[in-house]
């Protein structure tokens, strides 16, 4: 029989992961004053994205768009710790990161899901592509910005990554140190995909150069 669970049933267990270390006294981060994160007017939002605040934050030449979530009774005198949620494979920002980033913010983290370049309302072309490297940089340039917003504590940043934003989620994080927590949800090894094909379909090199191709022109 397959044991299935809920995302939400699920949460205990990314609150723990990521809470434990997150929440359990690490030193707070450096007195001076940070620079306010630029942010975009919020707009009314439904579903997974209500109550969050639209904003935006550059990786590399491309423009970002998220939506920030802020835990219950927030109080703009604190530091929080917050979580980086990255989507899987052709998602945006409202749907399962929603989810993930609206749950996580209610146990008391500031939390940000963001649609990856090429992806819902973020810049670059062309437009629906699926890049590693790009949804890779996504996520440091995700952390950057909470690091910069004067209500997060940058010494309490987590990530937490669905699907295949579970992989680059772990890639990322293996080479920057601010990231102090990572949880994943049903982690995928796009790495292995473009090697083997979805599913174990096979790949053959010629299969891959023209995409190889695309990318490097992109």
């Amino acid at each position: 029989m397959t044991n299935t669970t809920s995302p939400l049933k699920r949460r205990p267990l990314l609150q723990a992961a990521l809470a434990a270390l997150l929440m359990s006294g690490c030193s707070s981060a450096a007195a001076d004053p940070k620079p306010a994160a630029s942010t975009a007017a919020a707009g009314a939002k439904t579903g997974h994205a209500e109550g969050a605040q639209s904003v935006t934050f550059p990786s590399d030449s491309v423009t970002i768009a998220g939506n920030l979530y802020r835990p219950p009774g927030f109080d703009a005198s604190k530091e929080y710790p917050a979580i980086v949620v990255s989507h899987p494979w052709g998602g945006v920002k409202e749907q399962t990161a929603g989810l993930y980033a609206r749950s996580m913010a209610k146990q008391g983290f500031i939390t940000l899901a963001y649609d990856a370049s090429h992806y819902g309302q973020s810049g670059g072309k062309p437009r629906n592509m699926e890049d590693p490297s790009h949804r890779v940089r996504d996520i440091r340039s995700a952390v950057t910005y909470l690091s910069n917003h004067q209500q997060v504590d940058a010494n309490r940043i987590g990530t937490l990554g669905i699907c295949a934003g579970g992989g680059y989620t772990i890639d990322e994080a293996q080479t920057d140190p601010r990231v102090r927590a990572v949880a994943t949800v049903v982690a995928y090894d796009m790495g292995a995909a473009a090697r083997e094909g979805i599913e174990g379909a096979p790949i053959s090199y010629e299969q891959r150069r023209p995409s190889s191709r695309r990318s490097a022109s992109s």
